[in-house]
């Protein structure tokens, strides 16, 4: 066996070595602030085997019933978590980052002279989503590189309808099915999927001009599999619930106070990142693709504008965006390609610089291998003494507390029920009443704390209700129980 790859390697070894350099960029510390209630998800199914339904973690809104649109990453979070801590998160994280390349790649013909060009710039691109490490975004993204990698197949086909070509397309509908129970964004990948065939459809008849009887068998053919996948999205615990929670999040006013709903802040350095690297992709585009390009790679470019106008709407389309960017480059890469008899010297030499790169920037390993909570609250500036504080001193009720900090209350703090955390901020009862809008207003300083029901308050210093509390100390109204350099425990007088 040990030949045999051996011998694979040595064929190969072009297409491998650059998954090999994303495989070591792609390595983060995990720093989700959502990956303690992941963990605990994970935790109840295993000890209840059942999924959990029922806010038992958070002192708000405690009789609300919410759809989990992870718990499958929720198992896969806690599994591997309990089996190899954080480092096993990490690796998981890199595996899933290279296998998400993989598949774009394969999908977009790329070459190993586009690969150790693309792969680092890619990676970069990707940073500020992939750098908290595991989670269901992550696995979205991967989907979405399967997804194009089926289409891919059926765009080879210049026929309209063959079984050669339809029968790739029946991988759609398992591929929605464990979509629907991994990550909420499975509403984004109909959403292209449902691009790509119009376009597809529309690209034949106008521009192809295939006669009536083929196009119609095609276009029923390709509504089949978009209403099959799409219906495969509907097996799940929470049924069409599962639905209603990912459509809440479009154009929901409440998604203000989350960062990746908003649009970069216009002239910020991310901003202009976004702007210089988006005009450059279009600008290769138009000078070097010619019509019959463009006619060929149609359902991808339309796509790829789509998001391209979402993503200066709501930054969190930026990163999808990216990899769909991949086949509108390709030709600008392939413009500087080195002559054949210098491009394998080429692509190892890039290779060899691209590795050494990342393993520079990675080191020392041991920031993975033994990474701890502790690691993990000085990463996020969380105050590990405030809620030990409070857990020793019996004052874990009726408490208020940080947002961001609601994950590690609940998995490291059970005694500390934490009053909201990442999973409320669209959460709203039949009444219209919603703990995120409550919260919001009382960390932003908008109102005042005095006036809940709260009697213990832990707030980190980074704050603006930290001031309302200094006040309020002040005033003789609360007292300071507990301060360090991150955060303070107050009670009411």
């Amino acid at each position: 066996m040990s030949q045999k790859i051996i011998e694979f390697f040595k064929k190969n070894y072009l297409y491998i070595l650059p998954y090999i350099a994303v495989f070591v960029g792609a390595l983060y510390r995990p720093t989700d602030p959502d990956l303690g209630w992941h963990l605990k998800y994970g935790e109840y199914f295993f000890k209840h085997g059942e999924v959990l339904r029922d806010n038992t973690f958070s002192t708000m809104m405690p009789d609300y019933h919410w759809a989990n649109t992870s718990w499958v990453t929720d198992l896969i979070t806690y599994t591997t978590f309990s089996h190899f801590a954080f480092f096993g998160l990490t690796l998981l994280s890199a595996f899933v980052i290279t296998l998400t390349f993989f598949f774009f790649s394969r999908a977009f013909r790329l070459s190993p002279w586009n690969q150790v060009i693309f792969f680092p710039l890619l990676l970069l691109a990707e940073e500020s989503v992939n750098l908290l490490s595991f989670r269901g975004q992550q696995l979205t993204f991967l989907f979405l590189g399967v997804l194009f990698f089926i289409l891919s197949f059926y765009e080879e086909q210049k026929e309209p309808l063959t079984k050669a070509n339809a029968q790739k397309l029946f991988f759609l509908i398992p591929l929605f099915l464990l979509w629907v129970n991994i990550h909420g964004e499975f509403i984004l990948g109909l959403g292209i999927l449902a691009i790509w065939l119009a376009i597809r459809i529309a690209r034949q008849m106008f521009l192809y001009k295939i006669p009536k009887i083929p196009m119609r068998k095609e276009v029923i053919f390709l509504a089949g599999i978009f209403l099959a996948s799409a219906a495969a999205t509907i097996i799940n615990p929470f049924g069409i619930h599962i639905h209603l929670e990912t459509i809440a999040h479009f154009g929901n006013p409440a998604l203000k106070d989350i960062v990746e709903y908003l649009p970069f802040d216009t002239y910020s350095q991310n901003w202009w990142i976004h702007l210089i690297s988006s005009l450059a992709i279009v600008a290769a585009f138009v000078f070097f693709y010619d019509n019959e390009q463009i006619k060929e790679k149609l359902p991808t470019i339309g796509i790829f504008f789509v998001l391209l106008v979402m993503s200066f709407l709501v930054r969190r389309y930026t990163w999808p965006m990216y990899y769909i960017a991949l086949p509108l480059l390709t030709p600008v890469v392939d413009f500087i390609k080195p002559d054949k008899k210098y491009l394998v010297p080429s692509v190892l030499a890039l290779f060899v610089l691209y590795l050494s790169s990342m393993l520079y920037l990675k080191r020392p390993v041991a920031q993975y291998v033994n990474m701890s909570w502790e690691d993990y609250a000085a990463i996020r500036t969380i105050s590990i003494g405030a809620p030990h504080y409070i857990a020793t001193h019996n004052l874990g009720q009726n408490i208020l507390t940080v947002y961001d900090w609601g994950g590690f209350l609940i998995w490291n703090f059970p005694n500390v029920k934490p009053s909201i955390d990442g999973r409320m901020h669209l959460w709203k009862d039949e009444k219209g009443y919603s703990a995120f809008t409550q919260y919001i207003k009382l960390e932003q300083n908008v109102a005042s704390v005095d006036n809940t029901k709260y009697n213990v308050v832990l707030m980190s210093k980074s704050k603006a209700m930290f001031d309302q509390m200094a006040q309020l100390v002040y005033q003789n109204k609360w007292k300071v129980v507990y301060e360090d350099k991150i955060s303070a425990v107050f009670i009411r007088n």
